[in-house]
């Protein structure tokens, strides 16, 4: 497996956003979400060879996962947090909007190759 910057990056990003969620988890969603970025991560760099055809369905789903969180938060989270939890709920949000582009990147150049 080649462990670009960009790769190293996304899988910084995505153990972050998996930590923070997993840490701040008052119900459990948030812990269901931690797993979701843990196991979605495994199985797209995982060196298995028979995962290698759905590696591209595998960063989108990792995609949209992201996006539904992020979108969760301003549905869900952001009407009812306040104080310090807040402000990391907008960092996480942050993280997980630089994981999408990184990933969306990634596919690209996956492509190219």
């Amino acid at each position: 497996m080649n462990l670009s910057p960009m790769r190293i990056s996304i899988i910084l990003l995505t153990v972050a956003t998996a930590v923070i969620h997993f840490v701040l988890a008052y119900d459990w969603t948030f812990y269901a979400n931690s797993l979701g970025y843990l196991v979605l991560l495994a199985v797209l760099y995982a060196p298995i060879a028979a995962l290698t055809p759905f590696r591209g369905v595998i960063r989108w789903l990792l995609i949209a996962f992201a996006a539904v969180t992020v979108v969760a938060f301003f549905v869900l989270g952001l009407p009812t947090l306040t104080g310090p939890i807040l402000i990391v709920g907008w960092i996480t949000k942050a993280i997980e909007v630089t994981l999408i582009v990184l990933l969306v990147r990634e596919g690209r150049t996956q492509q190219e190759v």
